[in-house]
């Protein structure tokens, strides 16, 4: 245990390091106020939910309605007194009315917003049974159209996974904000933006410290009298237990400030119990039930095993070459070759060679699009059904399981070929 403490204290005085994790933490506070223009817009939606609830039901709608009406009502009342004319939304010019009402502009806004969530919870809950059935139908036919152009063939057991799910969903009322409008985009741009990069920082940083970590004896010329000794040639598992832990300890503190930061300039505490999903909206049904907080830290989970896998990448790459600036660059060559074979089958592979190229971490993080030569995030699709259609139904738990017997094993063979050759 001393030697990981060690370990762990040589690490932390690397400057690279932390300049790292500065950069990191900058890049992704930044990340978070690019949507600042959500921040005003977001206050009224949690009035609404404040007062109303988050789930979309008629009575819901009745409140919001009279709630609306009521805003409205005194807005008009104070703008007529103002200026001797009734208010209306086409009327641009305020000036007059500004002296005895200087919060107009954000009071139309205001407006504005609840008119159109009024709208879009009629909308969604108008259309419930008519889309229901026409879900069912779907099922029953096992021809499923996830939008206008795409229909996915499902085989039996997706038929029943889907019905399930969708069953469960329908019954508890799975309907709510979170399928329309700004709390919508919020959660599209935390996972497809901010958390996004957090994962490919993480993979970065956990290769940049593992390889240090390995490759330090040699850049201090000490490697022959470390590894020499016979509880030097233990000294690479306390390297990766080091790293494991040091990552971990990284990964955890940048996703603190990061979400903290988040959560503080977009305020959303009456959301965080919120089902995030709904069963008119395929792409936002989770295969297992989730509220917003639940998810975030299930994703969280996610997210440090993939990174503690890539640290077990990055030793065994470390413990055949000894150079960390090119242990790095292979490192980047791997998980990029890793990225274009990832999720290009059906689901259905005989072949072991091909799942296992497949499914892996690196691909859980990126979907490669080789015809259209782009990268987009994955995160925010972890345990959707969404990857019902391409990989198999719990995809995320073969990825991690299975590439876990994978390094352990080549970890062991990246020890023992470390400990058989020249040190010098």
């Amino acid at each position: 245990m001393n030697i990981v403490f060690f370990e762990i204290k040589k690490l932390l005085r690397s400057k690279v390091l932390w300049l790292i994790v500065a950069l990191s933490i900058a890049l992704n506070i930044s990340l978070v106020f690019i949507n600042s223009y959500y921040r005003e817009d977001l206050t009224y939606i949690n009035e609404i939910a404040e007062k109303f609830g988050t789930k979309i039901t008629a009575a819901g709608i009745v409140n919001i309605e009279e709630f609306y009406d009521a805003e409205f009502d005194l807005l008009n009342s104070q703008f007529k007194s103002a200026t001797g004319r009734d208010f209306q939304f086409d009327d641009r010019n305020y000036t007059d009315a500004y002296p005895k009402i200087p919060d107009i502009g954000s009071r139309v806004k205001k407006l504005n917003i609840i008119s159109a969530v009024i709208a879009e919870e009629k909308n969604i809950y108008e259309s419930k049974n008519e889309s229901s059935e026409e879900f069912k139908q779907q099922l029953e036919s096992r021809n499923l159209k996830t939008d206008s152009k795409t229909v996915h063939k499902l085989s039996a057991i997706q038929k029943i996974f889907l019905s399930l799910r969708f069953s469960k969903a329908d019954a508890v009322g799975e309907q709510n904000f979170l399928s329309q409008g700004i709390i919508y985009n919020l959660h599209y741009s935390l996972y497809s933006e901010i958390m996004f990069a957090f994962y490919l920082e993480m993979m970065f940083i956990a290769a940049f410290v593992t390889l240090y970590s390995l490759s330090s004896e040699f850049s201090y010329g000490t490697a022959s009298l470390v590894y020499c000794t016979k509880r030097g040639k233990k000294l690479q598992k306390s390297k990766l237990t080091a790293s494991m832990a040091l990552t971990t300890v990284i990964f955890a503190a940048v996703a603190c400030i990061t979400l903290l930061t988040y959560f503080i300039y977009y305020p959303q505490s009456d959301f965080y119990d919120m089902q995030i999903s709904s069963p008119m909206y395929g792409a936002l049904l989770p295969k297992i039930s989730f509220t917003l907080l639940g998810y975030l830290f299930a994703n969280l989970a996610t997210g440090l095993v993939l990174t503690l896998l890539f640290v077990m990448f990055a030793y065994i790459i470390g413990g055949v070459v000894k150079n960390s600036f090119f242990s790095l660059i292979i490192f980047a060559a791997v998980q990029l070759f890793l990225i274009l074979t990832g999720f290009k089958g059906s689901g259905k592979s005989t072949s072991l060679m091909e799942i296992i190229f497949m499914y892996n971490p690196a691909a859980m993080l990126i979907t490669a699009d080789i015809s259209n030569g782009t990268f987009s995030a994955n995160c925010g699709n972890w345990y959707m059904l969404t990857d019902l259609f391409k990989s198999l139904p719990f995809y995320e738990f073969t990825v991690i399981i299975m590439w876990l017997i994978i390094n352990s094993v080549l970890s062991k063979c990246s020890t023992k070929f470390f400990n058989r050759r020249d040190i010098k």
